[in-house]
């Protein structure tokens, strides 16, 4: 971090007067170093032992260990420089996750792998602060420039050691972690919450999708059982834009791109991108209640994902790598029932292994359209609908209440910081 002129924070405690101490990374602590991988020692994971951490485990400001590893005790033994002590605080430095970071807060045995470095902070410095720093803009931006220019992004012990920390007095470090970390606090509830809430929606369409559980109609009877048909029997396909090159993007009509399939559940016109369209080219256009797949993928996984408009748009195109699909009787199936059905783990079962490729998937819309589904009466479709919707509701209103407070913790690290 570069000295600035006057070393005092914007936003500050009224107690605390004087400038703030440029120290570096060395300088603050005992110990900075990183573990080692396993492999290269010839140990395998195994179900017990000790905890293996990795950068996958480091998030931002917790460890997740929900998909832990574990080593033998002789690997343990092996990294003696690299055994976590609690408060040690982790920082990734490798790969797309570089800067992510926690403190380590069990007194378990555990040690890390090398893509994870370890920063012990000296009694007189917070380590609670040190831990807010890393989080501040400016500073995940400067280890963004100072990794190495490599195939994948590293940042080394060295840049570590050298980095520039602008800190307080020590009462003045912990008021100011202390304060923070009850705004954390509430992020991670709210996190939680969602997390929750997202686990109890998958749970519930598992159920109301395999029939384990039935809705019953307004007088209290039971629906009819359920029709079988193939997607090609509900309605028919149709592909996105045609001869169009990158100057005809930019202005004109609305188009659905490729990524807003990634994006949600249902088509968000406002993202759409823009492309010109003359009046003689005869080109698709989506109507409302159409659904739209991805025709590939780089995995498996990932094939056919889909999203279903559910605005009325004036005119609107599908672009060139996805296709869209149009049932023949929206009175028959609900377009939202069905995007709902298509994103169960019974459907993705069927849908994954047309994928066909090696480097890259693609899959036949033909091959698509066979595939049979389950679905119920319009009204117990609508119930379906409805009840997933309102978890959806829920579920972005957490959302809205978690970026809110995220923002609100952003503001403060660019003011309470130098």
């Amino acid at each position: 971090m570069t000295q600035a002129t006057e070393q005092i924070p914007k936003l500050r405690f009224p107690e605390f007067e004087g400038e703030w101490k440029v120290y570096t990374g060395e300088q603050i602590t005992d110990k900075i170093t990183k573990g080692s991988s396993p492999k290269w020692q010839g140990y395998d994971y195994q179900k017990t032992g000790v905890l293996f951490v990795t950068s996958e485990n480091v998030r931002d400001g917790f460890l997740d260990i929900s998909k832990p590893k574990f080593l033998p005790e002789n690997f343990y033994i092996a990294q003696k420089s690299s055994q976590l002590k609690h408060g040690d605080v982790l920082i990734n430095i490798v790969g797309a996750s570089i800067g992510r970071n926690c403190v380590y807060l069990s007194k378990e045995k555990a040690c890390i792998n090398q893509a994870v470095a370890l920063f012990r902070v000296k009694n007189g410095f917070s380590r609670d602060f040190v831990l807010q720093v890393y989080q501040h803009a400016r500073v995940q931006n400067i280890i963004k420039g100072t990794q190495s220019e490599s195939a994948r992004p590293n940042l080394s012990l060295t840049d570590l050691k050298q980095l520039k920390f602008i800190q307080p007095s020590t009462s003045e470090q912990q008021k100011i972690a202390s304060f923070l970390t009850s705004v954390d606090d509430k992020i991670g509830q709210l996190q939680r919450k969602k997390a929750a809430l997202e686990a109890y929606k998958k749970g519930m369409m598992q159920q109301l999708f395999s029939q384990q559980i039935r809705f019953k109609d307004d007088q209290g009877n039971d629906f009819p059982d359920w029709e079988e048909k193939t997607l090609g029997d509900l309605g028919k396909t149709y592909g996105g834009l045609t001869g169009k090159t990158k100057d005809d993007f930019g202005e004109g009509a609305l188009y659905i791109q490729y990524t807003q399939l990634y994006s949600g559940d249902e088509i968000n016109i406002n993202n759409c991108g823009l492309v010109k369209i003359l009046g003689h080219e005869n080109q698709n256009q989506a109507q409302y209640g159409d659904l739209f797949f991805t025709t590939s993928s780089e995995t498996q996984q990932e094939i056919a994902l889909s999203s279903v408009l559910l605005d009325k748009p004036r005119e609107l195109y599908l672009n060139s790598f996805c296709f869209g699909y149009r049932l023949n009787n929206r009175d028959q199936i609900s377009p939202k029932f069905l995007s709902y059905l298509l994103k169960t783990s019974i459907m993705r079962r069927k849908i994954i292994p047309l994928a066909q490729g090696s480097t890259r998937y693609n899959i036949s819309k033909k091959e698509l359209m066979k595939i049979t589904i389950l679905y119920p009466h319009p009204a117990e479709q609508q119930k379906i609908a409805d009840f997933l919707t309102a978890l959806d509701h829920k579920i972005d209103l957490v959302n809205q209440e978690l970026t809110q407070a995220q923002t609100f913790k952003k503001g403060l690290l660019q003011q309470m910081f130098i």
